[in-house]
Order: C-alpha cells, then structure tokens, then sequence
C-alpha cells in the first residue's frame, strides 16, 4: 500500500495547482476534473479528512457557481465517502437544482448514460468504506457489482485497486 501512496500524494499536489493553471485559460470542464481527482487521491492516500471534507464541499459550490452539475454529482460521492468516515449525517446530494434523492439514483443515471469512469468512482468510494468499517461482504458485493457492470472500461488503478481490496476481503 505505500507503494501506492506516494505517487498519489504527489499526484494530489500537481492537480491542485493544474486547476488553478486550467481556469486561467478558461477550460472550466478540465478543471474541475482536476479538482476531482485532486479530492479523491488526497483522501485515498491518507489525508486528514476534516482538510477533505472542508475540500469537497467547496469545490461543489464552485462547481454550482460553475454550472458544472455532472460534476457536482461526481464530487457527492466522494464527499458521501468522507462524511460517512467521519461520522457525519450530512448529506452532500442535497444540492440546489439536484433532481437525485442520494447515490444509488446517481450511480443508476452515469451508468444509464454510459459514463463509467465516474461510476467506476463510486464503486470505489463504497469498497473504501466498506473496508475501513469492516463490512466485507457488502465490499465483495461492491467488486462484482463493479466487475460485471462497469469493469470492462476499467482504469489502471482502478483495476489495481480492486485487486487490492478483492483479495483484502477474500480473507
């Protein structure tokens, strides 16, 4: 796992200053994308989850004030997963002009609308969290849901996080 954690810890830097450097040349999808992965390899690398959660929830109202609602919902589920680490009942899916009750229907619409990368992160997020309370079997579940419905467009690390976490929760 710390062979993992670096590369992200570095990763996450780099992002944050590429939003920064991507929205002075005007390109508002880029980055927010950047801002994205830059809140979910700070938490899966080991970031203090107070500075994430504080993260999560500004960058959804920049990504309101932005119009970016694709990414609004993209970025609950990684601020679902860090609210339900530290404990809280806050519920980032309420959001102005949101139309989703919570994730399940999230995750029904990007996987209706072909968008695998972003469900593919919810299938992470909820592994993560399974492992972490240790709710194993709803995390098994989560790897062969993620396999049978999303696997195939796979991304490298997602793929080697799901080996990782599929033989965590073998044991």
């Amino acid at each position: 796992l710390i062979y993992m954690k670096e590369p992200l810890q570095s990763a996450t830097n780099v992002l944050f200053h590429c939003r920064e450097d991507i929205m002075m040349v005007g390109d508002v999808e880029y980055a927010i994308l950047s801002a994205h992965f830059h809140c979910q390899f700070a938490v899966l690398s080991g970031a203090s989850l107070s500075n994430a959660e504080k993260e999560c929830d500004s960058l959804s109202m920049e990504m309101f004030r932005l119009k970016q609602t694709q990414s609004i919902l993209e970025n609950a589920s990684i601020h679902h997963m860090v609210l339900q680490l530290i404990g809280s009942d806050k519920d980032p899916f309420a959001i102005p002009g949101i139309t989703y009750k919570d994730e399940d229907e999230v995750l029904d619409h990007l996987e209706s609308s072909g968008n695998v990368v972003f469900a593919n992160s919810i299938y992470i997020h909820r592994v993560v969290t399974a492992c972490f309370f240790r709710r194993y079997e709803y995390a098994a579940d989560m790897i062969e849901k993620y396999h049978s419905e999303v696997g195939k467009g796979s991304l490298v690390l997602s793929a080697v996080m799901y080996a990782f976490f599929e033989g965590l929760v073998a044991f």
